[in-house]
């Protein structure tokens, strides 16, 4: 794989922080603590196939920036993260690459408490099919997994009308670009204005959001418009309640028209937090829940949601909340969803509703941690009464803390994956054992074992895994 510098990307960041520079006070630097992890990895199945298989012992090694760089000055924020993982194959040196990860943002203050700048790169890996098997780390079935550049730039004005209210407009340019194709570039224009502190006893607020998108191959073009207006009252110190309503277009793509929810948030005590919602929205019916509760020794969560977007606005929306890039990539390194683990799925640039349930429940014993999670979501490509996918799955962790610098995890998870365009449901049973050891506040060490079986309805997607490994990263302080 070459290197590639992404000279937009660079510009764009570039940019926003020389503007902010000009006159400003000095940035300074929080903090820069650099790393560099290596690791061995043994697999007996290297290409992740169902006859024929082979294995083969990998060498990776991550230089990185650790925990990144961050500075501050009083009108400039910046933060960069990155790190390349060299593969090297003993059998199948032809499978030796390069793998870079990427996370950079910077915020720009161009006129005080008016005018700011947004702007980030990223970089990642995502799966090209979710039928061809592939692991995350980029170790096994690596020919399943292209590099993600997204990058882009916001300005917007903001401004407070003395007591009364609060106004933000803004304008986004960004683009998604993959190894491959489907490059595509976004625009946005967003208005949203609020209650100021003049009003106590009600609250209401303003939005509109304007998304054009555009690809450069022959995927469809899409426009999104949606206007909401939100009226609140707070009821009580522990009690507010919420009325939306709201317009949406989804260029043809999904149901159009105009919407309503009543909901509210209610927090008893600092432990316990409830945010729920349930109405009609342009696509059919509607709800939201976010519910959290703290218990001496157990913490619950629970959350659904209904959300129309595709796979470009997903690697948009978590730009700037991208996995750990330097953590060991033999840890699990699926995507994140309030703490449950959703695994990485084809990139689609069709719009989808997607309708999702999370919980987890985690109990602490002594030197152990129990944690139970699960999901389940629906994808719905063409309308809200025909669903096309069906995603679901659970884990189940323990973590033991052996001593003061040693712990022990095992996790147990299962993932059913559909795919109704090719009539293919994978089942996926995965077994993760590890043993860590802090050496030192800057030397920490792993050795670990993972068995994972996929059957399918395809055969050309089934597979099973064993693996192990050993890894040990150092930081630099």
């Amino acid at each position: 794989m070459a290197i590639t510098i992404n000279k937009k990307a660079v510009y764009i960041l570039s940019l926003t922080m020389l503007a902010s520079l000009n006159g400003f006070a000095k940035a300074e630097v929080n903090k820069f603590n650099p790393s560099i992890s290596v690791g061995m990895t043994y697999t007996d199945n290297v290409d992740l196939t169902h006859t024929n298989k082979d294995s083969d012992l990998v060498l990776r090694v991550t230089p990185g920036l650790g925990t990144g760089i961050t500075t501050e000055g009083s009108r400039l924020r910046t933060q960069l993260n990155y790190s390349v993982s060299g593969l090297s194959y003993e059998s199948n040196s032809s499978s030796n690459d390069f793998y870079h990860n990427l996370s950079s943002s910077a915020t720009a203050e161009i006129v005080k408490n008016a005018i700011f700048l947004d702007g980030f790169a990223n970089t990642r890996q995502v799966l090209l099919d979710q039928n061809t098997s592939a692991s995350s780390d980029n170790i096994s079935g690596s020919d399943n997994l292209t590099n993600t550049y997204t990058y882009g730039l916001t300005a917007s004005w903001k401004k407070n009308w003395e007591r009364y209210a609060t106004s933000d407009i803004s304008y986004g340019y960004d683009e998604v670009k993959l190894s491959g194709g489907e490059d595509s570039t976004g625009n946005q224009i967003n208005f949203h204005l609020a209650n100021g502190p003049k009003f106590t006893q009600y609250f209401w607020d303003l939005n509109y959001n304007y998304n054009e998108t555009r690809y450069d191959s022959d995927s469809p073009d899409t426009t999104t418009k949606i206007a909401y207006v939100t009226l609140g009252y707070h009821y009580s110190r522990l009690l507010d309640l919420r009325i939306r309503l709201g317009q949406e277009d989804y260029d043809d793509t999904v149901d159009d028209g105009f919407g309503w929810t009543i909901g509210g948030n209610w927090h008893p005590s600092p432990r316990t937090s409830l945010d729920a919602s349930w109405g009609e929205r342009a696509f059919g019916r509607t709800a939201f829940l976010d519910f959290s509760h703290r218990h001496k020794r157990i913490t619950w969560q629970v959350n659904y949601s209904d959300d129309v977007t595709n796979s470009r606005g997903q690697l948009i929306d978590n730009s700037q909340a991208i996995n750990d890039i330097n953590a060991n990539p033999d840890e699990n390194q699926n995507s994140n969803i309030n703490d449950i683990n959703v695994p990485l799925a084809t990139f689609n640039p069709n719009l989808r509703l997607t309708r999702r349930l999370t919980g987890s429940a985690s109990y602490q014993f002594s030197k152990s941690t129990f944690t139970l999670s699960l999901y389940a979501e629906r994808l719905y490509f063409d309308d809200a009464d025909n669903k096309d996918n069906d995603n679901r799955g659970t884990s189940l962790d323990w973590g033991f803390r052996i001593g003061g610098k040693t712990s022990m995890n095992t996790r147990l998870s299962w993932d059913s994956l559909e795919d109704v365009t090719v009539n293919n449901t994978q089942n996926r049973t995965t077994l993760d054992w590890s043993l860590s050891r802090t050496f030192s506040p800057t030397l920490t060490g792993n050795i670990g074992y993972r068995y994972t079986n996929n059957d399918a309805d395809l055969k050309t997607s089934e597979y099973d895994e064993n693996r192990v490994f050993v890894n040990l990263s150092k930081s630099y302080r």
